[in-house]
C-alpha cells in the first residue's frame, strides 16, 4: 500500500514538473516572435481557430487567418520588446501568459489563453491590447 501511495505522488510530481517544462518552453518561443513581431513563429502555437482581440479587429479566426492579421499588426506596430510579467494555469486546466509588448513609446498588454491538445500547448485567444500607464 504504502509503494502505490509513492507511485502515486512520484507520477503527480513527474506530471506537474512536464507541464511546467511546456509553459517555459512556450513562453521562450513566444518570448521571441513577439520580440521580433514574427507572427509565423507565433501561429506555431495557434489552434487550428482562435479567437484574437486587436486595437482594430478582434473575432474568430483560422490559424491562417490570424497569422496574417498579426503580421499585418505587427507591420504598424512593431515591437521594440517583450516582457513576461505572469504565466500560469486556470481553474479549466488551460494556462496563461501575460506580458508587456513595448512599440516605441507605446505599451500593450498581451495575453494568451492556451489549451493541451494531442500533447501541445496552443493559443485559443489572444488579447493585445494598449496598455495605460
Amino acid at each position: 500500500m504504502k509503494y502505490k501511495n509513492l507511485i502515486f505522488l512520484l507520477l503527480a510530481i513527474t506530471t506537474v514538473s512536464l507541464q511546467a517544462q511546456n509553459l517555459d518552453t512556450v513562453e521562450k518561443s513566444l518570448t521571441t516572435a513577439f520580440k521580433k513581431g514574427d507572427a509565423r513563429q507565433l501561429a506555431n502555437h495557434f489552434s487550428n481557430t482562435l479567437s484574437i482581440e486587436l486595437p482594430n479587429k478582434s473575432g474568430s479566426y483560422s490559424k491562417d487567418q490570424a497569422q496574417m492579421i498579426l503580421r499585418d499588426f505587427f507591420k504598424t506596430h512593431k515591437p521594440d520588446g517583450f516582457t513576461v510579467n505572469h504565466k500560469g494555469e486556470n481553474r479549466d486546466g488551460s494556462q496563461f501568459l501575460i506580458g508587456i509588448m513595448q512599440h516605441g513609446k507605446d505599451q500593450y498588454r498581451v495575453y494568451a489563453i492556451m489549451k493541451k491538445q494531442k500533447e501541445q500547448l496552443l493559443i485559443h485567444h489572444l488579447n493585445i491590447a494598449r496598455h495605460e500607464q
